[in-house]
Parts: C-alpha cells; structure tokens; sequence
C-alpha cells in the first residue's frame, strides 16, 4: 500500500482493504500475486500518476491500471484512488470501491480487451454481494431506467459505458445481469463464464454456450424479465 495522508486515512484504508479482499476471496477464491494501492496526496498526483487530462476523471473513484497503461501488457497492476473522492466515502463506499477495483486487479481483467458488460457487471457483483443493501439501491439507475424508457432489447455495449450520462446506468444494468446469470446458473458458473470471457474476449457467444448452455437472445431476455420485476417492487422493499 503506497500513501501519501495522515494515520487516521491510513487505519481507515487498511481496515477497509482488509474486509475488500476477504469479500472478494469468498466468490472467486485466493490468487497469486500481491496488490498495489496507491492513494495520492492531491489531484495533480492523481492526473499525472494516471497520465489524463485535468478534470477527466473527476467523477471517478479509483482506477485499476497496469504501471505502464498498456492493455495486453504485462507490467504490476495498481489501483489508485481519487484523493478528492477519497475523504468523502464512509467506510461502506470505500469498501465497495475497493472490492471492485480488487476483482479487476485479481483476475488480470485490465489487461484483457472483453465486453465491459462483464468486467464491470462481475466487480458490482462481487462488491454489493457483501454488504447488506436493498436492491432499489445497487441497481437504482437502471430501475428507474426502466420506468421511463422502458426494458432494453440488447446487452449493454461498450459505448454506454463511454460517458459519466450513460455509464451509471450501464454499470446498474450489468451487475443486474451478472446477478441474473448468479440466481439462474449458479455463482460459480458466473465465476466460470467470467473466467472463460478473460480467456476468450471475443466468444461471447461460445462462452455462453460452453458454460451457462444459453444464448445471448435468451439471456437478454431473462435479464429484462429480472429487470422489470425489480423495477416493479415497492419502494420499502428490502430485497438483495
């Protein structure tokens, strides 16, 4: 762990990492190697350690990356939060953020080019598994998604994760999927398809069959069905 603040942010970062890593242990199990958590002192360190633009990852709260940026590479990877979102995050939303992040780090995916769908879908589960929120919560935006525009005919696609307008939901809809896929195929057959889409980028489709014996048609379809059932839930709903 490489900080840069005071005793009372470092305690808080090393408690929270040590429940994050014991949350994300519990669905995907032990794996080699060792993390690196860089929390920078102020914004320009956050920028240049990142190597982006000033103000273009303002509404982010970490990032896991490898040293060098590169997709493919096989350079340590690091996850490095935002200082300016860091003060600000109670002890939940910490673990949350760090337990994402942790799943991205663990198993290699920043250094694989897949469906964001999956990466990012498979990290909300992972993280929100763990702590006792209701599901008008963790999958909030993409209930309300739709409500007013209705139930999407396709996966989420890589675009919508493109911009801070579509990405929230897009993140909402793809942790809705991968706990559509959890309820109806089992976690460790999630674990498995997640694993295989590393492996094979490109073979949604074989992926789907090989391990969960469906379609992408047929899952969309289950995963609309997921959503306007939630969507339908009374707002004092407690569900997980």
């Amino acid at each position: 762990m490489v900080v840069g603040h005071d005793k009372h942010t470092v305690a808080s970062l090393s408690r929270q990492l040590t429940k994050a890593r014991r949350d994300v242990r519990a669905v995907i199990g032990s794996w080699p190697g060792r993390l690196v958590l860089v929390a920078p002192r102020n914004v320009r360190q956050w920028e240049r350690g990142l190597g982006v633009w000033p103000g273009q990852y303002d509404d982010v709260a970490a990032v896991t990356t490898t040293v060098d940026g590169a997709i493919g590479s096989e350079a340590p990877v690091m996850i490095v939060l935002n200082p300016e979102i860091l003060p600000r995050l109670p002890d939940l939303g910490l673990s949350l953020v760090l337990a994402h992040e942790i799943v991205h780090a663990a198993t290699g995916a920043v250094t694989v080019d897949t469906a964001a769908w999956i990466v990012e879908g498979f990290a909300e589960y992972v993280a929100f598994k763990a702590v006792p929120l209701p599901v008008r919560f963790s999958a909030g935006s993409a209930l309300r998604e739709v409500r007013h525009h209705g139930l999407p005919d396709q996966l989420p696609t890589d675009v919508d994760f493109a911009t801070p307008q579509t990405q929230i939901v897009a993140y909402a809809q793809s942790w809705v999927l991968c706990r559509t896929i959890a309820h109806q195929y089992g976690e460790r057959a999630l674990v498995d398809f997640y694993e295989a889409m590393l492996r094979k980028p490109d073979r949604l489709g074989a992926s789907l069959r090989s391990v969960l014996g469906t379609t992408e048609h047929r899952l969309t379809q289950r995963w609309s069905v997921e959503l306007q059932r939630l969507s339908s839930l009374r707002s004092t709903s407690a569900e997980r």
